[in-house]
């Protein structure tokens, strides 16, 4: 007897579950009810949804992540970021070719050197550029090193900062689709309303026509916003670098604090400014390199030789065969006596350390104005804020209550009602986009100040 009434219950809210997922054959499937093979199979899928929508469907739904989470991964799996660091390696490897002194030279002559009789001659000579220029060369491979460090806390912000962007682009869209949700439950009442209204002759088709209308655009820019979610969401995998599905953890959108600079010098905090800074550091000692290939270049020499047949030793004629050999050393200097092409290269490389400055002054002057007009957008958005969270929402939350009850009691026109929801809905609307508007502002100047 127990079993029974187990199964009774069973069947009964499966029905109940299966009338709520096709709520619109409800009115010609009801009567088949008599029917125990349809009633069975009704109560089956609502009690095995996953016949309907796959048995791994499960699998795609995305893992939530933190913002902060999705920075870590991305800084750490991102391939700009290990490619800038094996930039990093490169620079550090090459350090080790600075000292690069030059091939030794090794020469055999053998022939009739000093007489008739044949003779062989062994020369090796090395030449040292002056040791300044070694020197010089070592701190331009270690301010190179530098420039690549810095290129890649370049990359770090700029990756930050698109991750940032996109994560809270997403929790924008995930708002407006809870915002949606609520609009459209609104304009399907409007819908039911205005069929009724115009069943019992108290409205027109016009109305009932645009109530449709109007709760079918709604439709619409929902699945638009849907596709909205899943690019942001593809979008977020791509910086992250992961093929797992991702969604962001948080679904409320929340206004981003900072603390705000009290003026322009902290600009200086830019990776940017300090990797335009090392230019000018690399593009000086690239000029110092120049300057020191000017100076003189050190030779030095030993020579190996035989001296065959009879020789006068302090007047002694003694015989020397192919097993004596005699040696000697030489040393000298290579001076530029035609500097002319030592000169262009200094020229060249003083030129380069002037665009370098330039570049750093356009820079510093470009993202101190860039600073100065987000400042006054994140002041405008803030002032939007504002006056929405104190006056503006809590009149749309009475506009929508008070549009609704007037409506129900016949006390407002369908004109009025749409106008009034519509107001009211644009309100709320306009909040989020002005947090939106507004952390993005926050999330550009934590940028141009160097905030990761």
């Amino acid at each position: 007897m127990k079993m029974k009434m187990i199964k009774r219950m069973t069947l009964a809210k499966a029905w109940e579950e299966a009338v709520c997922i096709f709520p619109r054959l409800q009115p010609w499937v009801k009567p088949m009810i008599a029917n125990k093979e349809i009633y069975v199979l009704i109560s089956f899928i609502a009690l095995f949804p996953s016949v309907l929508t796959g048995q791994n469907a499960g699998i795609n739904i995305p893992k939530p992540i933190t913002l902060q989470n999705a920075i870590d991964e991305a800084l750490k799996n991102n391939s700009s970021i290990r490619a800038a660091n094996y930039s990093v390696d490169l620079q550090k490897a090459l350090r080790r070719s600075a000292v690069n002194i030059d091939k030794t030279n090794i020469t055999l002559s053998q022939g009739q050197i000093n007489s008739i009789n044949y003779d062989n001659n062994l020369n090796i000579n090395q030449r040292f550029e002056y040791p300044t220029v070694y020197t010089n060369q070592l701190k331009l491979a270690d301010a190179r090193i530098k420039g690549s460090q810095s290129q890649v806390e370049i990359n770090k912000l700029n990756l930050a900062h698109n991750v940032k962007t996109t994560y809270y682009q997403l929790v924008y869209f995930i708002n407006k689709r809870a915002l949606f949700a609520v609009q459209d439950t609104l304009y399907n009442n409007l819908v039911r309303a205005s069929n009724v209204r115009y069943r019992t002759g108290e409205s027109t088709l016009l109305e009932k026509t645009t109530s449709e209308a109007q709760s079918l655009e709604l439709k619409n820019r929902m699945q638009q916003n849907e596709i909205d979610i899943l690019i942001a969401q593809q979008q977020l995998q791509v910086l992250l670098n992961t093929k797992e599905n991702i969604t962001a953890a948080d679904t409320s959108i929340i206004k981003r604090e900072i603390k705000l600079p009290a003026d322009s010098s902290v600009i200086e905090n830019n990776p940017m400014l300090k990797y335009l800074q090392q230019q000018i550091e690399i593009n000086s000692s690239e000029t110092d390199v120049q300057k020191a290939k000017r100076l003189p270049d050190f030779l030095i020499g030993y020579t190996n030789q035989t001296f065959r047949g009879i020789q006068n030793v302090n007047g002694v004629n003694e015989k020397f065969t192919g097993l004596d050999r005699f040696n000697s050393f030489q040393i000298g200097v290579a001076i530029p006596l035609l500097p002319g092409g030592s000169k262009f290269k200094i020229a060249a490389a003083k030129i380069n350390e002037q665009v370098a400055q330039e570049n750093l002054a356009y820079e510093q002057t470009n993202l101190a104005g860039q600073l100065n007009i987000l400042l006054q957008q994140y002041y405008k958005h803030k002032s939007a804020i504002d006056y929405y969270e104190k006056t503006a929402l809590p009149q749309a939350d009475l506009i929508i209550k008070n549009a609704e009850k007037g409506f129900r009691a016949g006390e407002l026109t369908y004109i009025q009602y749409q106008q009034s929801l519509a107001t009211a809905l644009k309100i709320k609307t306009d909040y989020i986009e002005s947090i939106y508007q507004y952390n993005q502002s926050t999330l550009a100047i934590e940028s141009i100040i160097g905030i990761k």
